[in-house]
């Protein structure tokens, strides 16, 4: 973990490598939660994967990867924690939050 978090910070920012590191961290993250059940390492791993996504210009194949990626992660923290993630944070992808299947896109009245 140590080495990813090294190699991470010591990217720059304008760095095109930075998003895939980020990426790297976060994946590695994941897997230290299936080792250990530490769900810190599943927050950070989402807060790693958001700046991925965050790194990368919309229209890049690379984004959707990362937005799939942070879908996941947030989904087994909440799994794991019952965090309701939507409260907390939005997507860094700049579109609004995703409303659950089934809900309709705008309220309804109730008949009487």
């Amino acid at each position: 973990m140590q080495t990813y978090r090294a190699a991470v910070a010591g990217t720059l920012s304008e760095d095109p490598y930075r998003p895939g590191r980020l990426a790297n961290l976060g994946t590695a993250l994941e897997a230290w939660y299936e080792r250990t059940g530490d769900a810190g390492a599943l927050r950070e791993a989402a807060e790693s994967i958001r700046g991925a996504i965050a790194a990368v210009p919309a229209g890049r194949p690379a984004r959707a990867d990362y937005l799939s990626n942070l879908g996941a992660t947030l989904q087994r923290l909440f799994e794991r924690t019952m965090e309701h993630w939507r409260t907390r944070s939005t997507f860094a992808s700049g579109q609004p939050t995703p409303r659950p299947r089934g809900t309709p896109s705008t309220p309804r009245t109730c008949p009487n």
